[in-house]
């Protein structure tokens, strides 16, 4: 809806059109950052934790697709499984919406320590809920150690394609000359 010059609503916003619907997803984004940065320890420990299970799901889903068909691409589909299950369980990732508490921060709804605790609790609880994950895998399914052990290994893109490089500052990982 467009509104003429001089329109009641305009002039009182400072010649600025508001718009609410803007306004309303501002408002919810930082409400959902504040309850994000005053969650109990215990209950973000247990939802980080179980958000390093889900993602490690999804490397199982890739691990299990891969060793049974061989085809990588179609593992990667299985990938996400992982992401759709840390969303049905409403988990907490460290990298999911990482700026929506950053944004309740900034609107003055929580504390500087709020966030770092937030993101260092929900990082750690990540990373153990997925090295269990991985620990399960590789007693319960050995099979997939073959697997697991092929995904580890780094090359850079530019050698799969025959370019190699002897530069002293390339980063350590690229193979010498």
């Amino acid at each position: 809806m467009t509104r003429a010059p001089g329109d009641p609503e305009e002039q009182e916003t400072g010649g600025r059109r508001r718009e609410p619907e803007v306004e309303e997803a501002f408002s919810r984004l930082v409400s959902e950052g504040s309850n994000r940065l005053d969650r109990p320890l215990v209950p973000l420990l247990a939802t980080g934790f179980v958000g390093g299970i889900d993602v490690g799901v999804g490397v199982l889903a890739y691990l299990v697709v891969d060793h049974e068909t061989g085809q990588p691409r179609l593992a990667a589909a299985a990938f996400p499984i992982g992401f759709i299950a840390l969303l049905l369980a409403r988990s907490e990732l460290f990298t999911e919406n990482f700026l929506v508490p950053v944004t309740a921060r900034i609107a003055g709804r929580g504390s500087w320590p709020q966030l770092i605790r937030l993101w260092l609790v929900t990082l750690a609880a990540n990373l153990i809920g997925g090295l269990v994950m991985a620990g399960l895998i590789a007693v319960a399914l050995p099979d997939l150690r073959s697997v697991a052990a092929a995904l580890a290994v780094i090359t850079p893109p530019w050698e799969s394609r025959g370019v190699r490089c002897c530069s002293p500052s390339w980063p350590a990982w690229s193979s010498p000359c």
